[in-house]
């Protein structure tokens, strides 16, 4: 028997912040939908930085709940079920969390 390995692409998109958010702006991605508050408490809402970058990063912070302090709201406690976000210089990258079109 023989076994063929395959690897499936997970599609992927950057996202890029041109300013910061305004409150009550949403991401939705999903059926998950992020709100952007000055005061974020509920579990989807991402705080409002003052620049891109720091908005970049606490978007992708809130898509992974990787437990960075002020980013999100405190009761949020899931990450996206569906896909995973890493943050540079503005720019948000989405990554499936499966390959295949099923994923996409």
């Amino acid at each position: 028997m023989s076994v063929v390995n395959v690897s499936l692409t997970k599609a992927s998109a950057p996202i890029t912040f041109t300013g910061v958010a305004v409150a009550d702006e949403t991401l939705i991605i999903g059926d998950k939908t992020y709100t952007f508050k000055a005061a974020p408490s509920a579990a989807y809402e991402v705080d409002i930085k003052t620049d891109e970058t720091t908005q970049a990063s606490a978007i992708a912070s809130a898509i992974n709940l990787d437990g960075t302090a002020g980013a999100y709201g405190a009761s949020h406690v899931e990450a996206n079920p569906y896909v995973e976000a890493s943050s540079a210089a503005g720019v948000i990258t989405i990554t499936a969390r499966h390959g295949g079109t099923q994923a996409n």
